[in-house]
Protein backbone atom coordinates (compact mmCIF):
# COMPACT_ATOMS: atom_id res chain seq x y z
CA UNK A 1 0.00 0.00 0.00
CA UNK A 2 2.86 2.14 1.27
CA UNK A 3 4.70 1.63 -2.56
CA UNK A 4 1.03 2.49 -4.16
CA UNK A 5 1.09 6.14 -2.51
CA UNK A 6 4.63 6.90 -3.50
CA UNK A 7 4.04 5.87 -7.07
CA UNK A 8 1.19 8.21 -7.16
CA UNK A 9 3.19 11.14 -5.12
CA UNK A 10 6.20 10.63 -7.87
CA UNK A 11 3.46 10.61 -11.09
CA UNK A 12 1.64 13.31 -9.84
CA UNK A 13 4.79 15.83 -8.97
CA UNK A 14 6.72 14.62 -12.62
CA UNK A 15 6.65 16.47 -15.55
CA UNK A 16 3.64 14.34 -17.49
CA UNK A 17 3.45 17.30 -19.47
CA UNK A 18 6.18 16.82 -21.29
CA UNK A 19 5.76 13.40 -22.06
CA UNK A 20 4.48 12.08 -25.22
CA UNK A 21 0.64 11.71 -25.57
CA UNK A 22 1.25 8.34 -25.51
CA UNK A 23 2.58 8.14 -21.96
CA UNK A 24 0.14 10.59 -20.22
CA UNK A 25 -3.05 8.09 -20.50
CA UNK A 26 -0.62 5.63 -19.04
CA UNK A 27 0.41 7.49 -15.89
CA UNK A 28 -3.11 8.32 -15.65
CA UNK A 29 -3.89 5.09 -15.35
CA UNK A 30 -1.13 3.99 -13.06
CA UNK A 31 -2.29 7.05 -10.98
CA UNK A 32 -5.71 5.97 -10.26
CA UNK A 33 -4.55 1.86 -9.39
CA UNK A 34 -3.27 3.81 -6.38
CA UNK A 35 -6.82 4.61 -4.90
CA UNK A 36 -8.58 1.77 -3.44
CA UNK A 37 -11.75 0.45 -5.17
CA UNK A 38 -14.93 -0.70 -2.87
CA UNK A 39 -18.14 -1.76 -4.25
CA UNK A 40 -21.14 -1.39 -2.02
CA UNK A 41 -23.76 -3.90 -3.29
CA UNK A 42 -27.61 -2.54 -3.34
CA UNK A 43 -25.72 0.26 -0.21
CA UNK A 44 -25.95 -2.76 2.38
CA UNK A 45 -21.94 -2.82 2.67
CA UNK A 46 -19.01 -1.75 1.85
CA UNK A 47 -17.30 -4.85 -0.56
CA UNK A 48 -13.48 -5.10 -0.16
CA UNK A 49 -10.56 -8.04 -1.00
CA UNK A 50 -11.62 -9.16 3.08
CA UNK A 51 -15.40 -9.22 2.69
CA UNK A 52 -15.24 -10.51 -0.71
CA UNK A 53 -13.31 -13.63 0.65
CA UNK A 54 -15.47 -14.05 3.50
CA UNK A 55 -18.48 -13.84 0.85
CA UNK A 56 -16.82 -16.74 -1.07
CA UNK A 57 -15.99 -18.53 1.78
CA UNK A 58 -19.42 -18.90 2.94
CA UNK A 59 -20.76 -19.40 -0.55
CA UNK A 60 -18.29 -22.62 -0.84
CA UNK A 61 -19.34 -23.71 2.85
CA UNK A 62 -23.04 -23.37 2.01
CA UNK A 63 -22.15 -25.66 -1.46
CA UNK A 64 -20.56 -28.16 0.34
CA UNK A 65 -23.24 -28.24 2.86
CA UNK A 66 -25.83 -29.04 0.27
CA UNK A 67 -23.69 -31.80 -1.29
CA UNK A 68 -23.41 -33.49 1.26
CA UNK A 69 -26.91 -33.27 2.37
CA UNK A 70 -28.02 -34.10 -0.84
CA UNK A 71 -25.32 -36.97 -0.84
CA UNK A 72 -26.98 -38.45 2.36
CA UNK A 73 -30.64 -38.28 2.04
CA UNK A 74 -29.83 -39.95 -1.63
CA UNK A 75 -28.15 -42.93 0.33
CA UNK A 76 -24.68 -42.38 -1.16
CA UNK A 77 -21.28 -42.25 0.60
CA UNK A 78 -19.18 -40.18 -1.13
Amino acid sequence: MFQAREISKSIYFSKWYKYSPLAKPVLIIIGRTARLSKIVPCGIWELNLETGLMVVRGIVSYAMFLRTADSLSNGQNN
